[in-house]
Parts: C-alpha cells; structure tokens; sequence
C-alpha cells in the first residue's frame, strides 16, 4: 500500500523512529483503526490537506493564483487487509485517497504520541496536561 506523507508526517516519523518507516506507519495505520472502531473516531482529514483535483499525482493542493506544493513522497508499505479495507472504507467516506488518508493516519498518531508525551529516564510516563477551551490549568479560577 502506498502512504503520501507530508513534510510534517515524515519529520515527525523521522524524529520519533528515525528510518524504519515501515514500522511506524504500520503502527499508525492500526491505531487509527483502533479509533475507528472505537466510536470515538480520529479527526477527519482537513480540506487543505486533501489533494484537490483528478491528477493524484502527490503534488498537494493547487490554488488559484498559488504555484503547486512541491511532491510528496510516497512510502510503499505491506498493511494487513483487514486494516487496507478499513482505512479503504474511511478514505471512500471522505472523499480522499487510499494513500491520502493513510498520511493522515500518521499525523493523528504522531500528535498523540506528542500528547503522551515522551518518557523521561528513571521517571513514571505522565501524560501532558491539555489546556485548551474545554479544561481549564490547574489552579486557575472559576
């Protein structure tokens, strides 16, 4: 199965495992599996990550009045077939590509491992705290 990174996906992959990318998008693409079973499903793909038009070709979005993103690089990886027809399920859904969607599976997997965060040596994993519109810092007031 063919993945279409972005700049960002392959960073991140590349931070957090360096070159074993086959590994990493496998793991991906299962958990984003996972979400999708679980009835609480993973963000859909943003409208400007979507590869407009009927070329395919990986060049990212095009824009009026914008020159084409550069190409994104595809990664040829072997998926299990249960998990191929499910992420081929969720793409068709939304309106995106196999490969498209497949990226975007490794961008929900890496925010949350950023979320998680990394364990420190000789420390307990903790999670991050989240501070956003729906949870409030700690100590702050009511």
């Amino acid at each position: 199965m063919k993945v279409l990174l972005g700049p960002l996906a392959k960073s991140g992959l590349e931070t957090r495992v360096g070159s074993n990318f086959s590994a990493a998008i496998n793991a991906a693409l299962v958990y984003y599996v996972g979400k999708l079973n679980s009835g609480r499903p993973p963000a859909r793909i943003p409208d400007f990550l979507k590869v407009q038009g009927d070329h395919g070709d990986g060049e990212g979005p095009r824009t009026a009045g914008m020159d084409a993103s550069p190409p994104r690089p595809e990664v040829e990886v072997a998926v299990d077939e249960r998990i191929e027809a499910a992420l081929a399920t969720d793409a068709e859904r939304q309106g995106v590509s196999l490969s498209e969607l497949a990226g975007h599976a490794v961008l929900v997997y890496l925010a949350e491992l950023d979320l998680i965060g990394d364990p420190e040596q000789g420390r307990p994993r903790r999670p991050r705290s989240f501070v956003g519109p729906f949870r409030r810092p700690r100590g702050a007031a009511h």
